[in-house]
């Protein structure tokens, strides 16, 4: 039947307010300058769905960081204390890169372009090269895009470039354009090799004239 179920499930969250609380904690200790000790939970047994949730309540009463950036001394302690910069689960150092990025960590920067480099799912390096790009670290993300665009599949490239707001197709173009005149170059670099002494453009109006009366004669064997 239509509507809601005639019983509400309920669901154990002892493990999610765990971690919901230890961000909020974090999130008072920041609004409150520094004042205080800053929390101390033992998080090493804790499963990555649970320092996820931790992140993730972060970003989310920060607005991602967009609205209210964490200060740069709370992110530095708190990722030094739970290891967040060492990680080697992307979606724990995905988040944790973002709250950094938003609170202008620049010791984080070669963590995020190492990371954004070394795999190419959107979930992950859209938002991060967006966040690059819209605190002020435009240059760098343009940069590394540029150098590593063919890394990324023709879709996700595409795509960034819009968030960046460059044209890749442009930029092909312009190297396409550049290797045609290269090899333009080199081939009538080899044309003088075989004619030494005669322009290229002389020798073009030879080879017209020779295949005009080629086809001529051609044409009177038929007849």
């Amino acid at each position: 039947e239509p509507g809601m179920p005639i019983e509400v499930l309920k669901f154990d969250r002892t493990l999610s307010k765990a971690s919901e609380e230890l961000a909020e904690t974090w999130l008072a200790y920041d609004v409150s300058n520094g004042v205080g000790v800053a929390p101390t939970t033992d998080i090493a047994g804790w499963s990555s769905s649970q320092i996820t949730c931790v992140l993730d309540t972060m970003l989310d009463k920060t607005n991602a960081g967009e609205a209210n950036p964490l200060k740069l001394s709370t992110v530095k302690e708190f990722g030094d204390m739970y290891g967040l910069k060492e990680t080697k689960n992307s979606e724990i150092l995905f988040r944790y890169c973002r709250l950094a990025i938003h609170a202008r960590d620049e010791d984080i920067l070669p963590v995020v372009v190492h990371f954004i480099t070394t795999q190419g799912r959107m979930k992950y390096i859209r938002p991060l090269y967006l966040d690059l790009f819209t605190c002020g670290y435009g240059v760098l993300a343009v940069k590394t895009f540029l150098s590593k665009k063919d890394f990324y599949h023709p879709i996700a490239a595409k795509m960034l470039a819009v968030d960046l707001k460059i044209s890749v197709e442009r930029r092909n173009r312009h190297v396409e354009g550049e290797q045609e005149e290269e090899n333009e170059q080199k081939g009538d670099q080899n044309t003088i090799k075989l004619f030494p002494g005669v322009s290229s453009n002389k020798i073009l109006v030879a080879i017209v004239i020779i295949t005009g009366l080629a086809g001529i004669f051609a044409l009177r064997r038929r007849k």
